[in-house]
């Protein structure tokens, strides 16, 4: 009568195990950009980039889980299907959420930006590896160019623009990933 779940129905292996390949990726290409931005050596970019990348995705499922619970009873279970079993439960339904989950996906990107931004300077604070500022006025004037940008703040906007830079390219590889899941059954389907 009622059929029986087994282990690997409740626990959702193959998110796990593409949460860990997207993980993997991201931290690959986030510390080879962060090396090559940031005047630092290989292996502490690539520690830079996994600690960043771990707090952003720990930060994220706690975003993930508080939204999930303030949803409406449809939406929360059509999220928490899709996110862990890969499935939509209403068809129509995923059609029309097109607008929404572009909107969705834009702010995770400037949210996980803003995480691994931030998460970089507490981490380079803790470390005592923050820049030193000095109070004197002569090297706040020196500090200014005639186009206003001021040149004692090029190591902040230096590590600003490499974590975007850094988000950007770790978001694309792991669309691209995303995308070849999707089309691979299709393909497969197509050649067989």
């Amino acid at each position: 009568m009622f059929a029986e779940a087994t282990f690997s129905d409740v626990v959702p292996f193959k998110a796990i195990a593409f949460q860990t390949l997207y993980l993997l990726v991201a931290i690959a290409i986030e510390g080879f950009i962060l090396y090559r931005y940031l005047d630092i050596n290989h292996k502490t970019a690539m520690r830079y980039a996994a600690t960043i990348n771990l707090l952003s995705t720990f930060v994220g499922w706690i975003v993930f889980f508080i939204t999930e619970a303030f949803s409406p009873p449809p939406l929360e279970s059509e999220i928490i299907s899709f996110v862990f079993f890969e499935r939509f439960l209403f068809a129509s339904a995923s059609a029309s959420l097109s607008p929404f989950v572009i909107f969705v996906s834009f702010l995770m990107f400037i949210g996980t930006f803003l995480t691994k931004w931030f998460g970089l300077r507490l981490l380079e604070f803790v470390l005592g590896k923050a820049p030193k500022k000095d109070d004197s006025i002569a090297e706040q004037v020196s500090g200014f160019r005639i186009l206003g940008r001021r040149v004692r703040g090029v190591q902040f906007d230096n590590q600003a623009n490499a974590v975007f830079v850094a988000n950007a390219a770790s978001f694309t590889a792991i669309l691209l990933l995303i995308f070849l899941r999707i089309i691979e059954p299709r393909l497969n389907d197509l050649w067989n």
